[in-house]
């Protein structure tokens, strides 16, 4: 009985010992791996923490870009808007009026491309009904500075390009003839606007070296169609009428021209021409009325 006492407590303690090793080994385990596992965690969640770092910074990025392409299209699209509200008009056409269409540029205005208002034109200058530009604006009175010389150059016919000059054969010993000529000398013009029984008179002196103070005058002198051959005479032996011009504006080609006119006395309404050639590079002038020497009766006048 004794042995068999002491071999029951025997196993037992072995038996409880055995059981007591083997939960604390258990328990061990089950600790490191606790352990394992909280490091794990903490590691993945450092590794979130800088990805998700990493991805704020790029997402910031990627939404700046997209702002500044945005601020871009934007601009982009106030340039083509702005570009066709002021494309709205054709050139020499405004908006008259608030809220109106488009309409024509009246007299004396113009409206250049990119723009929907008509501008008026420098005072004394005029511009017909839709002009496009500042260039189709002209004087259509000339008005001369005092002690001012000046050419007188042919616009277009025949003759374009050469200088009314005052240095012609003599006529007799107070007048000479008046011709055309491509030289860049004698061929200076005193232009004195005064006037006659109440209207505008303008008078051509001579400045050149031959006939100097002679003025532009049309007396007998006529060719075999009848036109008037222009003089210059000494004055003051010519009556004061004969010396009377008119001078009159227009837009030739987009630029400033004018026609001369015989105004006064022996052929008044005659305009002067070039229509007949003296030789290779010169031409008479003359005043005519007729339609064909009035295909291009225009003059330019520069101050010299």
């Amino acid at each position: 009985d004794h042995d068999d006492d002491h071999d029951e407590d025997h196993d037992d303690y072995h038996v409880d010992a055995h059981d007591d090793d083997h939960d604390d080994v258990h328990d061990d385990d089950h600790d490191d791996d606790h352990d394992d596992d909280q490091d794990e965690d903490h590691d993945e969640d450092e590794m979130f923490y800088e990805e998700g770092t990493i991805s704020d910074e790029m997402l910031n990025e990627m939404l700046n870009e997209d702002a500044t392409m945005e601020d871009e299209e934007l601009e982009a699209t106030e340039e083509i808007m702005i570009e066709v509200e002021v494309e709205e008009c054709g050139r020499g056409s405004g908006i008259l009026r608030d809220g109106g269409d488009c309409e024509l540029c009246p007299e004396n205005h113009y409206s250049p491309a990119m723009s929907d208002e008509c501008f008026p034109c420098e005072d004394g200058q005029r511009a017909d009904r839709g002009a496009g530009s500042s260039e189709h604006c002209y004087y259509t009175s000339f008005e001369p500075e005092e002690d001012q010389d000046y050419e007188l150059e042919k616009l277009g016919g025949p003759a374009e390009g050469l200088f009314l000059t005052g240095t012609s054969e003599k006529r007799n010993k107070n007048s000479g003839f008046v011709h055309l000529h491509s030289e860049d000398r004698n061929n200076l013009w005193r232009i004195i606007k005064t006037s006659f029984k109440g209207e505008d008179c303008w008078k051509f002196e001579f400045q050149g070296e031959r006939n100097e103070g002679r003025m532009l005058v049309v007396h007998g002198s006529v060719t075999k169609d009848d036109d008037g051959r222009v003089l210059v005479h000494k004055t003051p032996y010519n009556r004061p009428e004969d010396e009377c011009w008119k001078i009159q504006g227009f837009l030739h080609f987009n630029n400033q021209a004018w026609k001369i006119r015989k105004s006064r006395a022996r052929h008044a309404g005659k305009y002067l021409v070039a229509i007949n050639e003296m030789d290779s590079d010169q031409w008479w002038a003359d005043v005519s009325d007729r339609a064909e020497a009035l295909e291009e009766p225009y003059w330019a006048i520069y101050e010299a």
